[in-house]
């Protein structure tokens, strides 16, 4: 049909002129309509007060904030080149910066708008401080507030100084704050009793034993290399092994501190057995104790079965001689007993010499070949 015939419209027909009826645009006909905007929205132009186009001096080519698709012209999106509208700025109504109609020459710093706030804060206190007044070095403008503002401090703001308000360190202004540690925590180190830090020496570079994360100054970590802190040795107060506030130059071998613990000991007596005095043969630093030292035995196994546990004079029966030693004494293997366990064992003698022959390992008869009863050579170490 003829109503179906399709016209070329040299005016692009989207968004509101869609919806329209062709006289709403061509009443006074067909020829001449202008195909620029202002054509038909001079009116339009001259009307808007927010912003106001004339005042401000805006170009009356529409298209360049308002588009063709939006719904109504109240959509415009103006591309704000000069300052994008970001965060709260995106907010705000155009005369809310654009005060008077002026929109032409406008300055585009932050503190051109903002010097009043930047006099007006007190914490921290802008001008006090001397702060740049580049207000983005700290305040980002897509951030929903001003308060918001984030520094890049030169000490790290973590543990306890991420609690702090800025004047618990800068009260006497910002500019010219040290930034070492010991610039502001000069009295903390001098005033250090455990240890004392003056009298041992110890480095004014505070973060080499205190970490900026730990939520107080009594959380330091020395490495201690020379001596690594475990077992009961992790328990200890400084001042229990630095006495007289002593650090430096301390000798670093177990004796030199545990003398008196080698010369007390009785079970067994290490003068007199002459044990080596290098204590971590048979004492490891991480047990919580000192008696829980072992030896390893490598003559005769004691780590299993009714040997583990024993106390040592019970088979070192000379504590100036450890090398001697007794199978039958102590009432370990009574005379009866071990007769009755060996009836019938060719050669056997009830002597210590001849247990150590057949028993090495400590192994239970049981477990060996009976006709083994051939008895070595009696050790000239060997006591009954």
């Amino acid at each position: 049909a003829w109503s179906d015939g399709h016209f070329d419209h040299p005016f692009q027909l989207e968004g509101v002129h869609a919806t329209l009826e062709c006289l709403d645009c061509h009443a006074g006909g067909y020829q001449g309509t202008p195909t620029e905007c202002v054509g038909c929205h001079q009116d339009d132009y001259n009307g808007a007060t927010n912003p106001n186009h004339i005042a401000a001096g805006f170009p009356t080519t529409c298209d360049s904030c308002h588009g063709f698709a939006d719904p109504n012209w109240q959509a415009a999106n103006y591309p704000h080149t000069v300052w994008p509208l970001v965060g709260n700025h995106a907010q705000q109504q155009c005369i809310t910066c654009h005060t008077g109609t002026v929109y032409q020459g406008l300055p585009s710093e932050c503190v051109d708008c903002h010097l009043d706030d930047y006099n007006a804060t007190t914490d921290p206190n802008h001008t006090e401080a001397g702060f740049p007044t580049t207000c983005d070095l700290c305040h980002d403008p897509a951030d929903p507030s001003w308060g918001d503002g984030q520094f890049d401090h030169p000490i790290q703001l973590e543990g306890v100084h991420a609690t702090l308000d800025c004047l618990d360190c800068h009260a006497g202004g910002y500019q010219g704050t040290p930034t070492e540690c010991v610039g502001c925590h000069q009295d903390d180190y001098d005033n250090s009793t455990n240890p004392n830090h003056s009298a041992a020496g110890f480095p004014t570079t505070c973060d080499n034993c205190h970490g900026f994360a730990d939520p107080n100054w009594q959380a330091a970590d020395y490495p201690h290399t020379v001596w690594p802190l475990v077992g009961n040795h992790a328990q200890q107060q400084c001042i229990t092994c630095h006495t007289g506030t002593v650090y430096q130059g301390l000798p670093s071998e177990c004796v030199d501190c545990h003398l008196d613990d080698y010369n007390a000991t009785t079970n067994p007596n290490h003068t007199a057995a002459g044990f080596p005095t290098q204590c971590e043969f048979c004492h490891n630093p991480a047990d919580s104790s000192w008696n829980q030292g072992t030896f390893s035995h490598p003559y005769f196994p004691i780590d299993s079965g009714e040997h583990a546990g024993v106390q040592c004079s019970s088979c070192h029966i000379n504590p100036t001689n450890f090398g001697i030693f007794s199978c039958i004494s102590g009432g370990c293997h009574p005379r009866g007993e071990t007769d009755g366990d060996h009836e019938g064992v060719t050669g056997y003698v009830y002597d210590s010499a001849a247990c150590y022959s057949c028993h090495p390992d400590g192994q239970p008869p049981e477990l060996r070949t009976r006709s083994r009863g051939r008895l070595r050579t009696r050790p000239d170490n060997v006591r009954n």
